[in-house]
């Protein structure tokens, strides 16, 4: 487990100034602003957890497309999903945790359990996570329709 835990939060979304007021006596909550999107993959790369925060709603049943979610999967660490959906990549693959219900103390004991991981815990994590998003490459996913398409001709 690191022994100072930091949260950075990217980003200028809607709820930054509410996000703010929230952590305002918090020491170890760090907001650093929007960043250019070539830098998203550097930034990823070098945390410990990615955490995927939306708000659920009835279209979530059917799983998720976010780009957001690929960006942190191709990170190759564990991402923690405070909400869950129906088809769930995460839960399905082991690549991280996926929260049934999504509240501040669900989401601090999540962050926790995720920072207390032992080592070959962590690495399983990033080892399924990394193995996961090859199926979501563009090749992968061209050669599958192809597939798909030769099928039908």
């Amino acid at each position: 487990m690191p022994k100072q835990m930091v949260i950075l939060v990217f980003g200028d979304g809607d709820e930054l100034e509410a996000l703010k007021d929230d952590a305002e006596n918090l020491d170890n909550i760090v907001f650093k602003g929007r960043i250019p999107k070539q830098c998203i993959p550097s930034v990823l790369s070098q945390g410990y957890v990615s955490i995927l925060h939306n708000s659920s709603t009835d279209l979530d049943k059917y799983g998720q497309s976010q780009n957001k979610f690929f960006e942190y999967l191709a990170a190759g660490h564990p991402i923690l999903m405070t909400y869950s959906v129906g088809h769930s990549v995460i839960r399905n693959n082991g690549c991280g945790v996926e929260l049934d219900t999504q509240s501040s103390d669900a989401i601090a004991q999540a962050i926790v359990s995720l920072c207390s991981l032992t080592d070959s815990e962590y690495q399983n994590y990033c080892k399924n996570a990394a193995e996961c998003v090859k199926r979501y490459d563009y090749r992968e996913l061209c050669n599958q329709l192809i597939s798909v398409i030769k099928k039908f001709l």
